[in-house]
Formats: C-alpha cells, sequence, structure tokens
C-alpha cells in the first residue's frame, strides 16, 4: 500500500475509532527562535534538552502509520543537525504523505537547503512562511528591522518550484487585523503576479505549554466580522486550496459565535502534539501532559492507550477542553469531515458565546 492509500484508509478508520496510534503528528523541533514575536513567547522559554537525532529515530521508527508530521518551532532552521532530523524521520516512516515545514524565512539558505533534501528523499514538502504585516509593522510584531525582507526574500526564491506547495502564513491578532489589506498590497508590489491564493490566514490563540503566551490580548467576538473578511479573501487557488479555507472559515465563524468550530476534534484519536524535549500533549492548546517518550523507550503507544489519555479523549470529545480553532487541529477536523459527511458534534450548551 502506498502513502497516500494509507493515508485516505486512516482518515477512514479515525471516523469509526480510533487509531491505534497517532497517523498526524505536530512536533516542535525546537523552541530556540531568532525572532522576538509579540504574539509567542516561547523565544522566552528556558532551554531544554531537545530530543536528539538518535532519539528521534527511535520515535519515528515505532509509528508505521504516520502519514501527516508538522516541523515547527520555535524557529526549525536553528537545528543544526536538521538535515539528519528530516533524515530519520523520512527513512523511518515509509507512508509519510504530508510533510509540513513552518519556518520565519530568516535562514533562506538553511530552508533551501532542508527542501532540497527532501525532495532528493522523494518527499516534497509543504513550506509555510510567517508575514503578519507590511513591512513596519511585521518587524515592529516580529521584534527584529530586516524581519519582513528576509521573509519575503524566502518565499520570493521557493514560490515558483512546481513540485512545492508554498504559502505565506499570516496570524490574525489585535496587531495586525486592521492591516491586512496594506500587506496584500506590498506583497503585490513586491512578488511578481501574487495572488492571494498565496497567503493562509490563522487566528491567534493562546497556548502555555506551545506559545506560552498566555495573558496576551486575544481576538474576540467584536473582531468576527472583520475575521471573516480577510478569511474570505483566501478562498482562491485551485478546488481544494478553495474548499479547504471555505471550510476553515466556516470553523472559525461557529468558534467566534459559539466557543466550538462544530467539527469533531481528532485529537488524541488520530493525532497528538510533541514537545522538543519529547513531551506529549493532546494538542498545541490543551495543557494536559500525557508523559514525555523519554521514560516509555521512545514508544508513544503505552502512553497513547493508556487509561489517562483516553479520560482526556472522552474531555475532548465532550468539549471540555479549552477549544480552539488553531490549523493543527482544525485541518485535520476539516479533512476527515470532507470524506465522511456528518462528523461533526453539538456544540457545548457551556461554550455559547466568546467574550467581546
Amino acid at each position: 500500500m502506498n502513502a497516500t492509500a494509507n493515508y485516505l484508509l486512516n482518515i477512514l478508520r479515525s471516523n469509526f475509532s480510533r487509531l491505534p496510534g497517532p497517523n498526524k503528528i505536530t512536533y516542535i523541533l525546537t523552541s530556540r527562535c531568532n525572532l522576538r514575536c509579540k504574539s509567542c513567547s516561547i523565544w522566552k522559554k528556558p532551554p531544554r534538552e531537545e530530543l536528539s537525532v538518535a532519539e528521534i529515530d527511535q520515535i519515528f521508527s515505532q509509528l508505521p502509520s504516520l502519514n501527516w508530521l508538522d516541523l515547527t518551532g520555535g524557529e526549525i532552521t536553528l537545528r543544526s543537525d536538521l538535515l539528519e532530523v528530516l533524515g530519520a524521520i523520512i527513512e523511518a516512516s515509509p507512508y509519510l504523505r504530508i510533510l509540513h515545514l513552518t519556518s520565519n524565512g530568516q535562514k533562506p539558505n538553511t530552508l533551501i537547503e532542508a527542501i532540497r533534501f527532501c525532495k532528493n528523499q522523494q518527499i516534497n514538502p509543504i513550506v509555510s512562511i510567517s508575514i503578519d504585516g507590511p513591512e513596519a509593522l511585521h518587524d515592529e510584531i516580529r521584534g527584529k528591522s530586516g524581519a519582513f525582507e528576509s521573509a519575503v526574500r524566502t518565499y520570493r526564491q521557493i514560490r515558483n518550484d512546481p513540485d512545492l506547495n508554498v504559502s505565506i502564513s499570516c496570524t490574525l491578532s489585535v496587531h495586525n487585523l486592521d492591516s491586512v489589506d496594506l500587506l496584500l498590497k506590498e506583497l503585490q508590489g513586491r512578488l511578481a503576479e501574487f495572488s492571494h491564493d498565496e497567503i493562509h490566514f490563522n487566528l491567534f490563540h493562546e497556548s502555555n505549554h506551545f506559545y506560552g503566551n498566555t495573558g496576551h490580548e486575544t481576538l474576540s467576538r467584536a473582531d468576527f466580522a472583520q475575521i471573516q473578511e480577510q478569511l474570505y479573501k483566501a478562498e482562491n487557488g485551485h478546488l481544494i486550496k478553495r474548499m479547504l479555507e471555505h471550510r476553515y472559515r466556516k470553523a472559525s465563524r461557529d468558534y467566534f459565535l459559539y466557543g466550538r468550530h462544530g467539527l469533531k476534534c481528532q485529537s488524541l484519536s488520530s493525532t497528538c502534539f510533541l514537545d522538543s524535549d519529547g513531551t506529549l500533549y493532546p494538542c498545541t492548546i490543551y495543557d494536559r501532559p500525557l508523559g514525555n517518550l523519554r521514560d516509555y523507550h521512545y514508544d508513544c503507544r503505552p502512553l497513547w492507550n493508556d487509561q489517562h489519555t483516553m479520560a482526556l479523549r472522552d474531555e475532548i470529545m465532550q468539549s471540555n477542553c479549552p477549544g480552539c480553532c488553531s490549523p493543527c487541529e482544525t485541518y485535520p477536523a476539516i479533512v476527515s469531515s470532507l470524506l465522511i459527511p456528518g462528523t461533526t458534534r453539538r456544540r457545548s450548551p457551556t461554550n455559547q458565546t466568546r467574550s467581546g
């Protein structure tokens, strides 16, 4: 069975029963970052012992049905052993169908080398470059002069590769919600034939264990109409992208109106979140550590099938988690609902509205 067939089969299975192990993981390669963003405080976290290449190899060798991997940070290009990490993951993951690399675009040569390495291993990664506003605002949000220019230059270098799915990722927050049109105008001036289908909008979220940004000013229901207007601008491009962006916009609408996006969350059913030190969590938002894989011989299955994990999964299914519309968690839910109609769930009556 090839990787695509295995991925589709796992999606089908996840709608009827819990998978014996995750088929999609979001993994922080490092919490180190070379920017100082206003909306994220991961760069303030104390240094931690990151998983080594050998440890990463042991973990992914025991995930035979992994289909989808989001590699993020921090900033992934700060791992000096990035190519070795990628090599270990790809070698250990015969059914890997989607490899998503996120970067702030400050080290273009390192990122391009990583992309080239993946392609040589017969993996064409999805690549997202983070840009959050026009030049002056982006540099202010990201805490570094010249950050915008570096990000645009990196994106320009990789955007025309026919083998890659490359996009700009813009996180909507209180800092930039009024400046999206200025960003699009600036990108049109700097990138030949730039179109709106090249950008994806995310929503700002709080997460203690991921971003370390609890207590930051968040978007509220009062921002709903403006957010929907900006998300609508990304509904361009080929059919699948338009469909996914449309579903994400609908999910964000329900999230802001009711506190839940209404889709069947796949967290701890088919997906989970792996921190840079080996700690496993349900997702990027729910700060409930399952345990550290270093204490389980780098095998996630004992934790995945633990009674505590099962109880957390029940909490999530009953909408007793914080709730989110984070792309890391929402897109797996969207993909599943596209293949299996009716995989939405009732909204919790205790989460009917968001403040604002």
